[in-house]
């Protein structure tokens, strides 16, 4: 017996289509998007929450580098005058370290 398969692409079509309708289903037909604009968004918005959060990372460390250069404050006091682990704090404290050994 011969087996007759439909080519791969038309298996992702069925595959796409069963996700729009699945999709539609549980947003309410609020959506007007496919699965390759949903992942797209997706991966936009995950883009943007990571640009947010390298930049609050790069925000706490120059805070916490001023409050160690400038003020000489503890691990402990930095960490909480900053809102920020004391390991975070440990580790700007130990990039300064490098950086002045060079």
């Amino acid at each position: 017996m011969i087996t007759i398969r439909p080519p791969s692409n038309m298996l992702k079509v069925e595959e796409n289509r069963i996700f729009d309708i699945e999709l539609s289903k549980t947003s309410k037909g609020e959506l007007n998007m496919g699965i390759v604009e949903t992942v797209k968004e997706i991966f936009k918005e995950q883009g943007k929450l990571e640009g947010a959060l390298e930049t609050e990372e790069e925000r706490n460390t120059e805070f916490v580098t001023k409050l160690i250069i400038k003020l000489g404050l503890s691990d402990d006091q930095a960490a909480d005058v900053a809102t920020v682990s004391i390991d975070f704090v440990q580790k700007v404290r130990a990039s300064l370290a490098k950086k002045q050994k060079i």
